[in-house]
């Protein structure tokens, strides 16, 4: 796709926004009426004459259940005449008061008035003087409520707001008016002379007791009642509890089976969210479910969704709810919808600020040696003759720690043993945490703006958003600039039967990546020691030496550039920086073919790209070693620089364009006591991405040049380390092409709206199965049913009013872009012989296919109390994946020992259970919500057995057992002569490390359970008085292990870890194994033995904790109760986040969901947010 037609697509949209931002007068209404039909039941008939005029609707709406169903065909009929006609033969009348039909029941007969006298009427007040009540009722956004419930106490007839939310009506002084609507708290108010104008403002209702839920699949949307299938709904007011940046943080701990882990990340698959539905459904592919964003699948960065922009969230679990996604939807479906403006709707505007400040990290979390015992271990070390093999070797060109060069100093003679101990003592009161936190680190502050305007008339709706956040990471040198831009329009033609909707959403990001991390200084050849000191008492940067002082302050003969490497200096010299542009452009087009059918045409272009420059300047000791490194002297003294002198940028582009079209056809209908819906289509989906990079030496910023041409196949001698070496040459492209296409259909009925079927179907077609046509194109389907119990003329349990009971049962699918049916492979370098390398990445696979998961679920939804106070839903599912993608042997013929393809099987089960209770409801409100989720996984089929038991331990797949097992050679205890670790081989106790892990006697494992928590949930309450709202999260994880890190010799040895504080609780005398299980240190360090430890039953802890997530308390105000404010309302709220643990099972304080590792580990800090929204 050129540029030029990108431009042009462009221009039309923005030409089409503008034409409906610039269209915001009211269109004036028609005093005719035109509508055709058979039997349409005389309600449907007075809501279109209603949207048609403007006339608003006044009466007790239970009268049209009596009325008879009307048949008509009027075109351009005026009003009163249309209304005559489908009046005439009905048992009720109406009269035109002002712009209001006001239905009444027809004058009975006098035979009728003197056989039934106790039915004939008797309204004496009519003959009073009532007073005329004008006003309108909308929502706290200043959005109209048409249709709101407006009734008179002591009146049967009821009125209802017009499309604008406005009403009229009269009524006698001191009656008591109730206004209502669905999901809002009523408000009353009596009637007064003189009463003036009543701008009335309803809140949304905390208990949403009586909120109509409207599921959206991203294909069509229901009402909850008439949905088979197993869903959670996560509306505005949820969504906005917490004011994290990105759209999934807003759904931790509030949305019902929807597990967030962040350890996931060390099991199979290639997954990246961290998150779950319904728990695992797969072993080595994408673990992530499908997100989607208004009607598509969303191709780009999540981080780019601006939270702010979002109206709600719908998680599709099951396989009725999910199977219209079908091949992708084995891991559930998240439904992300915008906000949108809407029709007869006065224009509003709302602001949003807020500012989050994020602790400094407590760097005191992380686990590792404190200086004194480093110091101790480095002279157990060099007493033992560790490093004397490095002392004087020429060879050896890694520096030594500052206590190791003072303890040969004091071998030479040089320095006296009593101050060998002062230096070492020095060192030992030092702690580089302390550098780090003050120079490393720092409190981090974001900052989120957004303001919004939306409205409509009777033929345009539209919505503009624009946000701006700016986020300072808790490392020095990190920040994040957003910027977000939606715009959507819908336009009405063709007397309401054409609708054309464009949307444009725009962002730009820009984050620099300057920061430097602990875990990234290094010394020597190992990590960096913790009694190192970063800068001076002035603050002026130190060096770390990374090679031996003398021998690069020799070598080259001080023609080389400056070896010196000060890690602070670096956070100045740094420039890394990635931009993120991304947009999306989308068209729709619904006709409405007849009352019940239409077709709906929908196509989205996006496209993104992300740049990242890493630009290393001259003074970066990055760029400095990488030219010494190449650089030689010459016989006559002068320098050689194959890599040029000058500044080094590496540069990284990945992009994508993604195009979607989709056709489909709606039907819905509903007549006497049925109703029926149903869709269907086809799709196209084609993902194509492009993935390039470059290095540029002696690279020029001002001028954009660099030197080309290097010489990147010779050999060059490091003139420090003597390693031969080429020039890296960093010069990639790469491109992949993801192509689908579907078809789908799903259809519901629906029987006295107690009854509900639904059948689904979708067949999804992929470039990347490319062998066998059969396994090109699969098939998935579902079913379900549903059964309002509480409707049956049977039913009559007072304590439990409503009881509906659902079931489906269903197949999803899934796809591993990791594998392909044809033989794959990458190019190398080239070699110096000038040969192209290449390497096989994925061997032919004919049979591949899509992997597939059957899902059946049952539940019901059920509300207890007459008054509804106390509601819930309780869910049990069953799944079980075949042909999931697995490993298994291939002969050695073939040339490969293994292949991945669909080799394996899994099973699982669980529950979702939710409970909502609005325990006290007077002045003083508290609403309690408890979410509860089961869920487990099994193994059932796996072809490749893991060749000892080291590998279960390491993670290989186990039949029998779930994903994410944890295993643990099975533990004695501690040698009582020497604290060498012992376990068990062949039945016996021993010490034979090698043996025991590659031994394949599984007895000799301990399976402890699953690293995923396999129970989960949260328990949140909310409190209000008046304007002040005070609500507290509280989330929990039961039933999974994890391991914890303790000490490893060997590593600490090398230099490749800090250690463990365990170190302390070391084994150092008989007995110390009553109180201990930390192994005793040996010289030389045993690899097997550490090994052996580190993967034993001892190291293995619950993972089990209860978890204060977050507290918000806001304060409501609006115009209605203090007029003179200049706004419609206004909220001021303030949040903290990631509180603590309130309880833990494990008792070494770890925090589960932040395991630390063998370097630096911080909690996430706690956040404390305020803010302020206010709307106009």
């Amino acid at each position: 796709m050129n540029k030029n037609y990108i431009f042009r697509v462009m221009k039309l949209v923005i030409l089409l926004l503008l034409g409906g931002f610039l269209h915001l007068s009211a269109a004036s209404y028609s005093q005719t009426v035109t509508l055709k039909g058979k039997y349409l039941p005389l309600a449907e008939v007075l809501q279109a004459v209603r949207k048609q005029t403007g006339y608003g609707l006044v009466g007790n709406m239970r009268m049209l259940e009596d009325s008879k169903s009307v048949t008509v065909s009027a075109t351009d009929m005026p009003l009163e005449e249309f209304l005559k006609t489908v009046f005439r033969d009905q048992p009720l009348g109406y009269r035109l008061v002002e712009k209001n039909i006001m239905l009444e029941r027809k004058n009975k007969s006098l035979f009728a008035r003197i056989s039934h006298p106790e039915q004939n009427e008797s309204r004496p007040e009519m003959a009073k003087k009532n007073i005329t009540i004008t006003g309108r009722v909308t929502d706290t956004t200043g959005a109209a409520l048409p249709g709101a419930t407006i009734t008179i106490k002591g009146q049967t007839n009821n009125l209802l707001t017009d499309k604008d939310g406005q009403f009229t009506f009269s009524a006698q002084s001191g009656s008591e008016v109730t206004v209502t609507f669905i999901g809002f708290t009523p408000y009353t108010f009596k009637v007064t002379e003189n009463l003036s104008f009543q701008n009335i403002v309803l809140r949304t209702t905390s208990s949403k007791l009586n909120e109509v839920v409207i599921v959206n699949t991203g294909y069509q949307t229901l009402p909850k009642e008439r949905a088979t299938g197993s869903f959670s709904f996560v509306d505005n007011i949820t969504l906005n509890r917490t004011v994290g940046p990105d759209i999934l943080s807003r759904l931790k701990g509030v949305t019902s089976g929807l597990l967030f882990d962040p350890n996931t990340s060390s099991l199979s698959g290639d997954g990246t969210l961290g998150i779950n539905i319904r728990g695992r459904s797969t072993i080595y592919s994408n673990a992530d479910p499908i997100i989607v964003l208004d009607n598509f699948i969303y191709d780009g960065d999540l981080t780019n969704i601006n939270p702010n922009a979002i109206e709600d969230i719908t998680v599709l679990k099951d396989a009725a709810a999910a199977s219209i996604w079908g091949a992708k939807a084995a891991n559930g479906v998240i439904v992300i919808t915008s906000k949108k403006g809407k029709y007869n709707q006065s224009v509003s505007i709302e602001v949003n600020f807020n500012i989050s400040i994020i602790g400094k990290p407590d760097l005191s979390y992380s686990p590792i040696l404190n200086s004194k015992d480093y110091i101790q271990i480095e002279k157990y070390l060099f007493n033992n003759g560790y490093y004397d093999p490095y002392i004087d070797d020429s060879y050896s060109v890694n520096a030594f720690t500052p206590a190791i060069n003072a303890m040969i100093e004091n071998r030479k003679g040089n320095l006296s043993n009593l101050a060998l101990q002062e230096e070492l003592n020095k060192f030992g009161e030092k702690d580089v945490k302390t550098d780090f936190s003050k120079y490393l680190f720092r409190k981090s502050v974001i900052q989120q703006y957004s303001a919004t305007l939306r409205g409509g008339d009777a033929h345009n709706r539209y919505f503009i958003f624009g946000g701006y956040d700016k986020s300072l990471s808790n490392l020095r040198g990190d920040d994040n600039n957003r910027i977000t831009f939606n715009a959507t329009n819908n336009y009405s033609f063709a007397k309401e039967k054409l609708e054309l909707t464009t949307n444009l959403v725009f962002t730009k990001v820009k984050n620099k990546n300057n920061g430097i991390t602990p875990n990234s200084i290094s010394q020597g050849s190992g990590i960096l020691y913790p009694y190192a000191s970063l800068a001076d008492e002035n603050g002026q940067a130190l060096k770390i030496n990374k090679y031996i002082s003398p021998l690069i302050d020799t070598v080259g003969q001080g023609k080389l550039l400056d070896w010196s490497y000060r890690p602070l200096d670096e956070l100045d010299f740094a420039d890394n920086v990635t931009k993120n542009v991304d947009y999306k452009l989308n068209f729709g087009l619904l006709y409405h073919i007849t009352k019940n059918l239409s077709a709906d045409l929908k196509y989205q272009y996006s496209k993104g790209e992300n740049t990242t420059d890493n630009f290393y300047s001259e003074n970066t000791y990055f760029t400095r070693d990488y030219i010494n490194g190449f650089s030689s002297i010459n016989a006559d003294g002068s320098v050689n620089r194959p890599v040029p002198l000058g500044a080094i940028l590496d540069k990284q582009t990945n992009s994508y364009t993604g195009q979607h079209g989709r056709f489909q056809i709606n039907y819905d209908q509903s007549w006497d006591k049925h109703w029926i819906t149903g869709i269907a289509g086809a799709e196209v989906n084609n993902i194509s991405t492009n993935e390039q990079s470059s290095r540029f030496y002696a690279f020029d910023k001002e001028h954009l040049s660099s030197v080309p041409n290097l010489d990147y196949v010779s050999y060059y001698i490091n003139p420090v380390t003597g390693y031969n070496q080429q020039i890296s040459n960093k010069d990639g492209l790469s491109e992949l092409n993801d192509r689908f296409v579907s078809y789908f259909g799903n259809v519901a009925y629906s029987y006295l709206s107690r009854y509900t079927f639904s059948l689904s179907g979708r067949k999804d077609g992929a470039n990347i199965f490319g062998v066998n046509a059969n396994q090109k194109i699969a098939p998935f389907w579902s079913s379900g049913f549903s059964w309002d119990l509480s409707r049956e003329p049977f039913y009559h349990l007072n304590w439990l009013p409503s009881i509906k009971v659902r079931t489906t049962y269903g197949y999803n699918g899934n796809v591993n872009r990791r594998i392909a049916a044809l033989l794959t492979t990458q190019l190398g370098t080239v070699t110096r012989y000038g040969q192209q390398s290449s390497s096989v990445v994925n061997p032919p696979n004919p049979d591949l296919r899509w992997e597939t998961s059957k899902q059946f679920n049952f539940g019901f939804d059920f509300s207890i109390l007459n008054n509804e106070r106390v509601f819930g839903s309780l869910d049990y599912y069953k799944k079980k994946g075949v042909d999931l993608i697995g490993d298994a042997v291939l002969p050695p013929s073939s040339g490969f020992s293994s292949y991945r393809g669909n080799t394996s099987d899994m099973k699982g089960y669980g529950f979702d259970f939710v409970i909502n209770a609005k325990a006290i409801d007077e002045r003083f409100k508290w609403l309690s919500s408890i979410q509860f989720s089961i869920s487990k996984n099994q193994i059932t089929d796996y072809k490749l057995d893991p060749v000892s038991n080291g590998d279960i331990v390491a993670g290989s797949p186990v039949v029998g057992k779930p994903v994410g097992s944890l295993f643990s050679y099975k533990w004695k205890g501690l040698d009582p002569s020497n604290g060498d670790p012992q376990g068990y081989l062949n039945g016996e106790i021993s010490k034979n490390y090698t043996s025991i892990i590659n031994s394949l006697n599984s007895s000799e494992l301990v399976y402890s359970g699953s690293q995923l928590p396999p129970v989960f949930g949260n328990f949140m309450n909310t409190f209000s008085f008046q304007n002040i709202s005070l609500s507290a999260n509280i989330t929990y994880k039961f039933g999974y292990f994890f391991r914890k890190p303790s000490i490893s010799y060997t590593d600490v040895f090398n230099g490749s870890t800090l250690g463990n504080n365990d170190y302390e609780k070391r084994w150092q005398q008989a007995g110390d194994e009553k109180a201990t299980h930390v192994p005793s240190m040996v010289y030389p360090g045993d690899f097997n033995r550490d090994v052996f430890y580190q993967l034993s039953e001892a190291l293995i802890d619950k993972g089990d904790h209860i978890r204060l997530k977050d507290i918000r308390v806001s304060y409501d105000l609006n115009k209605k109760q203090y007029k003179r404010l200049p706004f419609e309302s206004l909220q001021i709220y303030l949040i903290g986040d990631n509180i603590g643990i309130l309880w833990r099972a494990n008792k070494d304080h770890v925090d589960p969901d932040q395991i630390p590792g063998y370097g630096y580990s911080y909690l996430i800090p706690f956040t404390i947010s305020g803010g302020v929204k206010v709307n106009f």
